[in-house]
């Protein structure tokens, strides 16, 4: 029996051998494991802090493209009343305020200036309408367009095309934009 120990005692060091050998592979192995999980969340969290701050660089060189752009002005236009007639013949009273959208500030200056001979233009085009035209939203827009010819051709006659082109309009014949109407009124 004791060569059998013996014999045992040889194998039992090779199991305890073999265990203390696969006790190292088994925590390097536990080891790399906690390296590649370490390494993908710092480097998921350093992808995340890299989009969160730097790619949002395309939105601010458009924003710097926009802002180089002129914000557009409005002349604001005190609401005023005008007497026209009816297709039966009678007579409305219409009240209309508005903003004319010029494109720079200098621009709603300029049209300052030539403020009377503005409103003058605006009372003729509208006396060209009837109140049942201006009753509906085709109407109203007619009048618009005719208002922003009108408009613009007294100020290229009052101020020139060289004036114009300098207040941001590159044609020279248009520093009116638009027209808003803040109030119309038919009486």
């Amino acid at each position: 029996m004791a060569g059998k120990a013996k014999k045992d005692e040889p194998d039992a060091k090779a199991a305890e051998d073999g265990d203390a050998e696969a006790a190292p592979k088994k925590g390097k192995l536990k080891l790399i494991i906690i390296i590649v999980v370490a390494l993908l969340v710092l480097g998921g969290g350093g992808g995340g802090a890299y989009m969160f701050l730097f790619a949002g660089g395309d939105d601010k060189a458009d924003a710097a493209k926009e802002s180089d752009e002129p914000v557009p002005a409005f002349v604001e236009i005190k609401p005023f009343v005008v007497t026209i007639k009816s297709n039966e013949g009678g007579q409305h009273y219409l009240q209309l305020g508005m903003s004319l959208k010029v494109p720079t500030a200098e621009a709603v200056n300029a049209v300052g200036t030539v403020m009377p001979v503005v409103l003058d233009t605006m009372r003729q085009t509208i006396l060209a309408y009837k109140s049942d035209e201006l009753e509906t939203g085709e109407g109203v827009n007619k009048l618009r367009g005719s208002m922003l010819v009108d408009v613009n051709d007294v100020l290229v006659k009052s101020l020139g095309t060289g004036k114009i082109k300098k207040l941001g309009d590159d044609s020279g014949k248009a520093l009116v934009q638009n027209i808003f109407f803040s109030s119309l009124v038919i009486e």
